[in-house]
């Protein structure tokens, strides 16, 4: 019996095929990224790409459904690659414990993108990629009780269209989350996902969802006649012209710092003596800081100054 056979009843087997010579992009594997990979990992999309700058931290575990105890200060990437696997061995995965940038935005190459970001950069990154190659892209947002999900499609109002700032002072950290709504939010982006792999019709408004009173409120965007993206062509994140080097996260005070390339072999020999260091793949994790071989770093710090001041003190400015 095929593992997707309840599925098949609904899309055929035409359509299963189809998914699984699909191949789906997952930024962000947060508490919407681990539900909407899930979904489509389980419904045979043929190749996943999983895209995480982070770290599992003890307070994601209440929301962020493939992590466990065991996987607290892994990257993301790295452990939800390794559940996933066990979900479905019949699919193709592959994962970046990276940060998205202007320099590494080919891994977004896909039949659709899934947004399980929390910032606004990261997002109009995506955006000036998707609308400048015309690549479908599924937005979401998650934040208490409440909720948006809204499928970008070529050629129809982008995401600068309908926010046009970059800022937002709510974050999960501050405005707390509950587990119910970015499940929910996650799902919905799955399903537009698979909609639009299928080459069925999708939602072109943007939902906002409350679950706090139930309530699911449909709105239009239009396309703004003098949008930088969509309307002029203007890429200044995908280009480099902006973007932030040093980015606080939602959680617990942490950082992340931007380096250049490390020699990691070196490094660990050094601190070895000075302390503990944990080694994975692609990683160093001592004291408060998890180091990538790229030069980035992820440091728990107090605020910005601090953790600039952590990185030149263990690994060079």
């Amino acid at each position: 019996m095929s593992r997707y056979i309840r599925q098949e009843i609904l899309i055929g087997r035409k359509g299963q095929d189809k998914l699984a010579k699909s191949k789906a992009v997952i930024v962000g594997i947060g508490a919407l990224g681990c539900i909407s990979s899930e979904l489509l990992a389980r419904a045979g999309i043929g190749k996943l790409t999983l895209i995480d700058r982070d770290i599992v931290d003890l307070s994601n575990l209440q929301r962020q459904t493939l992590y466990d105890d065991s996987d607290i200060d892994t990257p993301k990437a790295i452990a939800a690659e390794k559940r996933l696997r066990k979900i479905n061995p019949e699919i193709k995965i592959e994962c970046y414990a990276t940060d998205l940038t202007s320099k590494n935005t080919a891994l977004l190459r896909a039949g659709i993108i899934v947004d399980g970001t929390d910032n606004f950069e990261a997002r109009r990154l995506i955006n000036e990629y998707a609308v400048k190659n015309r690549i479908p892209w599924v937005y979401g947002a998650a934040i208490e009780d409440k909720g948006y999900i809204w499928p970008i499609m070529p050629g129809k109002p982008c995401f600068s269209c309908a926010f046009r700032q970059s800022k937002s002072t709510d974050t999960c950290e501050t405005s707390g989350i509950l587990n119910a709504v970015s499940s929910a939010i996650g799902a919905m982006q799955a399903n537009q996902a698979i909609r639009i792999l299928l080459g069925r019709p999708v939602e072109s408004r943007l939902l906002h969802v409350d679950l706090g009173q139930n309530l699911f409120t449909k709105l239009d965007v239009t396309q703004r006649p003098d949008c930088p993206v969509c309307v002029k062509g203007q890429f200044d994140y995908l280009s480099g012209k902006k973007g932030a080097k040093a980015v606080r996260f939602c959680g617990a005070g942490t950082y992340q710092i931007r380096g250049d390339k490390v020699d990691m072999s070196s490094l660990a020999g050094k601190l070895e003596a000075q302390m503990e260091v944990k080694k994975g793949n692609g990683f160093l994790h001592f004291r408060d800081i998890v180091l990538f071989e790229d030069g980035r770093a992820l440091i728990r710090a107090k605020d910005e100054k601090q953790a600039r001041s952590e990185y030149a003190k263990w690994i060079g400015s």
